[in-house]
């Protein structure tokens, strides 16, 4: 077997992985959207931050 088609099958992996990747990214974007990711970034965040605020202890 030669060389080329020895490392045939893991070159066709590779990029059918890349472009399953890039089909993703640009059909739903990489969080989904962005409303759902503000969403699930900001209210946590704020929510132990605001914890902190009131009991100004950082654990508890």
């Amino acid at each position: 077997m030669s060389k080329t088609k020895k490392y045939l099958p893991y070159l066709f992996l590779t990029i059918l992985v890349l472009l399953f990747c890039v089909w993703f990214c640009l059909k739903d974007g990489v969080f989904g959207s962005n409303l759902d990711w503000i969403n699930q970034h900001i209210v946590f965040p704020d929510y132990f931050r605001q914890l902190f605020y009131d009991s100004h202890q950082l654990f508890m």
